[in-house]
C-alpha cells in the first residue's frame, strides 16, 4: 500500500513539473541580480533574463553606469517560471564586473541543454499507463508452488506461468493490479508483457515468462 502511494505521489509531481514550466509567459524581464565578491576585493554581477538579452543589458547598464567587462554570457533552454530545469523557454545569463574602461559586449551563445518537456511528458505518459493498466499480474506461489504443466497442478487461487513456446511453467498466485488475489483466473500462458512499462504500478516483466510478476 506504501509503494502504490510512492508511486501516485510520483506522478503527481511529475505532472505538476510539467504544469510548473508549461503555465503561459506574461511578461519576463531580469530573473535576478547576484553579487559576488571575490577574495581580491573584486565584485561580480551575476544577471538572467528571459524576455529578450537587452533586458540582461539594461540590467547591467543599470548596475554598472560607467560601463562593464563581460566575465562570461550564454543562452540555454529553461523553465518558464524558473531556470531550475530545461525547458521551452530561453534564458539569457550574464556575468560582469563594471568597470570605466567597458570591454567586449556579451555575444550570448547557446550553450544550454534541448528542451525537457517531451521527456517530461513521455514520463507522465508512462506512469498514467500503469496506473491505468490491465495486464495480468502475479506474485510468488502462497504456497510454495513450483514446475506445473497446467493449472491444475497449481493450488487454489494459482495459475500455472509459461514462457512463450514452453510445455513447463511456473505456478504463480493470480493478482490484480493493486496485488489482491484473484479466484477466477484461468489460463497464464499468455504474454502478458514486453517492458516494465506494460505492467502495473508495483510490478515488473519477467524476461523469462513475460509475465508481470512482484
Amino acid at each position: 500500500m506504501v509503494s502504490r502511494v510512492y508511486y501516485y505521489l510520483r506522478v503527481l509531481l511529475q505532472v505538476i513539473s510539467v504544469l510548473f514550466i508549461s503555465v503561459s509567459l506574461s511578461s519576463c524581464g531580469a530573473s535576478r541580480n547576484k553579487a559576488t565578491v571575490s577574495s581580491s576585493g573584486v565584485t561580480t554581477h551575476e544577471v538572467k533574463c528571459t524576455k529578450s538579452s537587452n533586458d540582461c543589458m539594461n540590467t547591467a547598464n543599470a548596475t554598472c553606469p560607467n560601463g562593464f567587462n563581460t566575465v562570461y554570457s550564454d543562452s540555454h533552454a529553461g523553465g518558464i517560471l524558473a531556470d531550475i530545469l530545461p525547458g521551452p523557454i530561453t534564458w539569457y545569463e550574464l556575468h560582469f564586473i563594471c568597470s570605466n574602461a567597458p570591454g567586449t559586449p556579451p555575444v550570448f551563445a547557446w550553450q544550454g541543454p534541448q528542451d525537457m518537456t517531451p521527456v517530461f511528458m513521455e514520463a507522465i505518459g508512462n506512469s498514467m499507463q500503469q496506473l491505468n493498466n490491465t495486464s495480468p499480474s502475479y506474485t510468488p506461489s502462497y504456497s510454495g508452488g513450483g514446475n506445473c504443466v497446467s493449472d491444475s497442478s497449481c493450488g487454489i487461487g494459482e495459475v500455472c506461468v509459461k514462457a512463450p513456446g514452453k510445455s513447463m511453467g511456473k505456478c504463480l498466485s493470480s493478482v490484480n493490479k493493486y496485488g489482491i488475489q484473484k479466484y477466477n483466473q484461468t489460463g497464464g500462458s499468455t504474454v502478458s508483457c514486453r517492458t516494465n512499462s506494460d505492467c502495473s504500478i508495483g510490478f515488473r516483466c519477467d524476461r523469462t515468462l513475460k509475465a508481470c510478476v512482484r
